[in-house]
């Protein structure tokens, strides 16, 4: 009968100890998790912090192309009014030979 006894002891211990390694197991992964789960919500700062950074970038370019867009508008009106200035000035041309011409015809005895 003590031996019996001590056979059912020895079988008990031999369960704790694998209890205890799935204790220590479970507190390890616990900890891992722990880890992920703080290194899950650095990154999650990191892409916020990023998302940020481009949010600005975006705006930006988007002052930026509206600042072009205005360039643009205003470069083909400054080209427009070139346009007419050199034809303007070939009409003045035009006028000052036949100005011209009119005086060489009064200057001149028929």
């Amino acid at each position: 009968m003590e031996v019996g006894k001590l056979d059912r002891l020895l079988e008990m211990m031999k369960e704790m100890k694998v209890i205890q390694q799935e204790i220590k197991n479970d507190i390890k992964k616990m900890k891992e998790q722990r880890v992920f789960k703080e290194e899950i919500s650095v990154l999650k700062q990191e892409i916020r912090n990023q998302q940020k950074k481009n949010d600005g970038i975006k705006r930006k370019n988007e002052e930026k192309d509206i600042e072009n867009k205005e360039i643009k508008a205003d470069l083909e009106v400054v080209g427009k009014n070139i346009e007419l200035i050199h034809r303007e000035r070939k009409e003045n041309e035009k006028l000052v030979n036949l100005v011209s011409m009119s005086r060489g015809l009064k200057n001149c005895n028929w």
